[in-house]
């Protein structure tokens, strides 16, 4: 068996074109059926209390920092169904301070939407307590703000 193998490669060595010639389709297809890179995924969110623009307004520049996800802002029926037909994994509903993942079934991206929902919320609640307790909150709050996107 090792004869047959070393002869093929023999062969092979000689003229490589067709070992190429597959190489090449193979990452080409692994390219078309993966559509390539990685594209960020977007995630719907929504709000349906009584002043929901401004939770959006308040929520979304919070949850598109720093990730590789993409919070789009839609209508609250409109992100139900596209998670009820598949077209979309997850689906956040926004409180002023809390929030509801809506999902129809554990896809991998769901829990990693998870748990940077759940950081998300958690990092503003303690920002909100410190703020609340404090003398100068607009100082505080630029001030932790600041510290924590440039920790040097």
């Amino acid at each position: 068996m090792i004869s047959v193998f070393l002869a093929q490669l023999v062969k092979e060595r000689r003229n490589p074109l067709l070992i190429i010639i597959f190489m090449a389709a193979s990452i080409g297809v692994t390219l078309i059926f993966t559509d390539g890179t990685q594209a960020p995924t977007s995630i719907s969110i929504f709000s349906e209390e009584d002043n929901a623009q401004a939770i959006e307004e308040k929520w979304e520049p919070l949850l598109n920092k720093d990730n590789n996800l993409k919070f789009i802002t839609t209508d609250p029926a409109e992100a139900r169904e596209d998670v009820q037909e598949g077209r979309s994994d997850a689906a956040v509903k926004l409180f002023e301070d809390d929030y509801q993942l809506i999902k129809t079934s554990n896809l991998p991206t769901v829990p990693y939407v998870e748990q940077h929902v759940r950081k998300v919320f958690e990092k503003e609640a303690y920002i909100q307590a410190a703020v609340e307790q404090a003398e100068d909150p607009d100082g505080l709050r630029t001030d932790i703000t600041t510290k924590l996107d440039d920790p040097r």
